[in-house]
């Protein structure tokens, strides 16, 4: 399999390629989520005193 005499060796390799498109996917999918942790920080900028947010 892959040029590689030891199935568990190229197991590995395969698991290691499987696992970086799903972290790529991933990032692709999560790029703009804002998260709870934005809405968070938008309510605190609320209730900065002027001159302090934004």
């Amino acid at each position: 399999m892959l040029g590689i005499a030891s199935p568990e060796l190229a197991l590995a390799y395969v698991l290691c390629i499987a696992a970086s498109v799903l972290c790529i996917i991933y990032g692709i999918v999560k790029w703009n989520d804002s998260g709870p942790l934005t809405e968070e920080l938008r309510d605190l900028d609320q209730w900065a005193p002027e001159g302090e947010g934004k």
